[in-house]
């Protein structure tokens, strides 16, 4: 059976207090939640996150120092990774903060040896989830050698159907 990667993708949230900055960088810099152009979006980012940082900070502090997303997520993979047996290996996706996409894509790349696709397909998750600005329910399959595209979230079939004309 050929190898699996399952892409586990989510907000992110600061390991450590020295994150915690950047973080909220991150995440007021997204068009999706700040929607003015650059560079005032990176100003005003710049901004917020600046002003923000100390309280969050304290925020941290009193569960821990850093969120408890990553530990959450990784400790969900290794349960799905138990489940499905050693042709399927889970990775984890970030959105804010590490480890990021184009991390997880290079990790994806060094253990499937059909890694073109795999990429290919974790890029097309991603441009797919913008577009629709769909949180969750984007499921995919990525084989070797075949075309198959993400099945279609909520937002997506939405979508299509509000398109297609009606019979009457």
């Amino acid at each position: 059976m050929a190898k699996t990667a399952v892409v586990l993708f989510n907000l992110g949230g600061p390991d450590g207090p020295d994150a915690v900055a950047p973080f909220l960088f991150n995440l007021f810099n997204d068009r999706a939640i700040i929607t003015l152009p650059q560079p005032l979006r990176w100003f005003l980012a710049r901004l917020i996150s600046g002003c923000r940082a100390t309280v969050a900070r304290e925020i941290y502090a009193k569960i821990g120092g850093g969120s408890p997303l990553l530990a959450n997520t990784e400790a969900q993979a290794r349960a799905l990774d138990a489940a499905l047996g050693p042709d399927y290996r889970c990775f984890i996706a970030m959105r804010y903060w590490h480890p990021f996409s184009r991390e997880t894509v290079r990790e994806v790349a060094a253990w499937q040896p059909t890694a073109s696709s795999s990429c290919r397909s974790i890029r097309n998750i991603r441009r797919r989830r913008r577009r629709h600005r769909c949180a969750t329910g984007i499921a995919h399959r990525a084989r070797s050698g075949s075309r198959r595209r993400p099945l279609p979230c909520a937002a997506t079939r939405a979508s299509r159907a509000s398109s297609r004309p009606r019979r009457r």
